[in-house]
């Protein structure tokens, strides 16, 4: 009995460590359709060495992913985004967690948190009672430089203190232990690494009121007043942070970049949003999310997964890399497939291209043409999307073999929409 229920099983490992090789395939062949979509980048460098796949990966993820976005069934996506997000998240924290905040986290460089209250003593806003203003950001990507200015006037006493303040966020990073199941849970990871951050400015203001209360330059009643108050300005930071733990569209009154240091990708609480109950507003943003950065975090994940395997010591047969390998395999067999379609519109289109060239040089309406010159080759060597538009540039070649450049705007369905003035290669 027990040898019939191993031999069942490993008949399941064979059938399932497949998408390991289905991946690797599909990767092999997704890299070939970014070279027929960029020919001009180079394979190797000026000494003669591979440049890898990055060069075209990087070309795809600005110029071609929007035509990917907008044409993907963006539900199907989503839901094979899912599949694909929980058990990688289990993954890289347990055998790359160094990795682990740069697969699935950024930092968001345009943070940027202003408070200012004043409170004045007369109507006639002359004179300040009482002033707080806290201002953060983002300076050298994962530092924090802030400061806090606390002034104003009691029984007549005027006040003045200011604390100048740097978080280098890199080093709470890097404190989490992901081994521990619980601190890769969304919400619970980002609550970690807001509160200690939060714990540092807190002993930075914890040192700047000792050193006000062991003043003389002010009286006792001032030097409490003062010390109050930077507690509580720490209260508001942590207070504003603590938003980044609701779901998304709760707080439509802020701007992200006030709150979120910390951007998850593809956006905040993915996983733990898809399986709460949603309203079509917060269903619409989430596909508008998973358009404009899903399908970049997947290929950067992807290119990630795909040096990991090539590079790296994983279990192919472990479950949850099966998981992880068999929704990366599904997600790219997407992409791919739409990559195949545009390539073979884009081939198609080099034959429109020439007979639109003939049919204008016959028309004497490209002035760069001399009369009765034909067009015998042509060549797309660069292509990208933007704003519903196809841009397309490359050469063309007339029968006395003089040689042109040209830059063509396709509609969506690859018609012509506008040619701009050929000009002639010097």
């Amino acid at each position: 009995m027990n040898n019939d229920l191993q031999k069942y099983e490993s008949w399941r490992a064979i059938t399932e460590s497949d998408f390991v090789t289905m991946f690797i395939k599909t990767w092999f062949a997704f890299v070939a359709t970014l070279r027929e979509l960029y020919p001009d980048i180079q394979v190797f460098d000026v000494t003669g060495k591979p440049r890898g796949d990055r060069p075209f990966t990087n070309e795809y993820k600005q110029s071609h992913l929007n035509y990917i976005s907008k044409n993907i069934d963006i539900k199907e996506f989503t839901n094979l985004l899912y599949d694909l997000y929980l058990p990688s998240r289990i993954n890289v924290a347990k055998v790359f967690p160094q990795y682990f905040f740069t697969s699935f986290y950024r930092m968001n460089e345009e943070f940027h948190y202003v408070y200012d209250s004043i409170e004045y003593s007369d109507s006639s806003k002359t004179s300040i009672k009482d002033r707080i203003h806290i201002d953060m950001i983002v300076v050298d990507r994962y530092e924090i430089h802030g400061v806090i200015q606390i002034n104003g006037k009691y029984n007549k006493k005027t006040y003045f203190e200011q604390l100048k303040f740097k978080i280098n966020v890199k080093s709470h990073i890097d404190v989490v232990d992901c081994s521990r199941n619980e601190n890769i849970v969304e919400s619970e990871y980002l609550k970690f690494l807001y509160s200690s951050i939060c714990n540092d400015l807190d002993k930075q203001i914890d040192i700047k009121c000792k050193s006000i209360l062991a003043s003389s330059k002010q009286t006792e009643q001032i030097k409490t007043l003062v010390s109050t108050k930077l507690h509580f300005c720490a209260n508001l930071i942590r207070k504003n942070f603590s938003i980044n733990f609701d779901m998304p569209l709760l707080h439509p009154d802020k701007s992200e970049n006030e709150y979120r240091l910390i951007v998850q990708r593809p956006f905040n609480l993915f996983s733990e949003f898809l399986i709460a109950e949603k309203s079509s507003t917060q269903m619409d943003y989430c596909y508008k999310c998973i358009r404009d950065d899903g399908a970049i975090w997947f290929i950067d994940f992807v290119v990630s997964l795909r040096n990991a395997l090539f590079h790296e010591i994983i279990d192919p047969l472990n479950e949850l890399w099966q998981k992880t390998f068999k929704a990366a395999y599904l997600l790219l067999k997407k992409i791919l497939d739409l990559n195949i379609n545009f390539l073979r519109l884009i081939k198609g289109c080099e034959l429109k291209l020439k007979d639109y060239i003939n049919a204008q040089i016959e028309k004497l309406e490209l002035p760069n043409f001399s009369e009765g010159a034909h067009i015998n080759t042509l060549n797309i060597a660069r292509n990208s999307y933007s704003n519903g538009n196809i841009i397309v540039t490359g050469t063309c070649m007339t029968d006395n073999n003089v040689k042109y450049e040209f830059e063509a705007l396709l509609y969506d369905n690859f018609n012509i929409k506008q040619f701009s003035t050929i000009q002639m290669t010097i």
